[in-house]
């Protein structure tokens, strides 16, 4: 009998851990931030690289009008910036700022630390099994992604 996992579900089992230990562990240091889920994976994906808003949209799938309205939140509060294109007016680039890098690794180190505590919690063999699980899966989808 096959396993029915939902397949597509999540684009990786990066983004599946991500969302687990960020949704479920990190519920306080984002509320004591003021920043909600969405807004920490804009500021994830800004630190990547600049992009447009419906770059965002897509990478995150929500709506472009969702997505319009997490950025304004994101500026007021000065953590993003947009920036007309020279080269297209209609274009408008965002970044990150300095203090949006602040807040954002003030959370990634609160995230650390909460799988810091998880590792401990789950002791040093299920540790190394779970990492081992999820290198294997990861290692799957990437390779499934490929057509291999």
């Amino acid at each position: 009998m096959e396993n029915e996992f939902p397949r597509g579900h999540f684009e990786s089992l990066e983004q599946f851990v991500y969302e687990l230990v960020s949704q479920n562990l990190q519920n306080s240091q984002r509320s004591t931030l003021g920043v909600t889920f969405t807004h920490e994976s804009i500021l994830r994906l800004l630190r990547q690289q600049p992009t447009t808003g419906g770059e965002l949209a897509k990478a995150l799938k929500i709506t472009p009008g969702a997505i319009t309205g997490n950025l304004d939140e994101l500026e007021r509060r000065g953590y993003i910036e947009r920036k007309r294109s020279t080269s297209d007016r209609r274009v408008i680039w965002l970044y990150l700022t300095t203090l949006g890098e602040e807040v954002l690794e003030k959370l990634l180190t609160s995230h650390r630390q909460s799988l810091g505590r998880l590792f401990k919690a789950l002791g040093t063999m299920d540790s190394l099994k779970f990492m081992s699980c999820i290198e294997k899966v990861n290692r799957y989808f990437s390779e499934e992604k490929q057509g291999g």
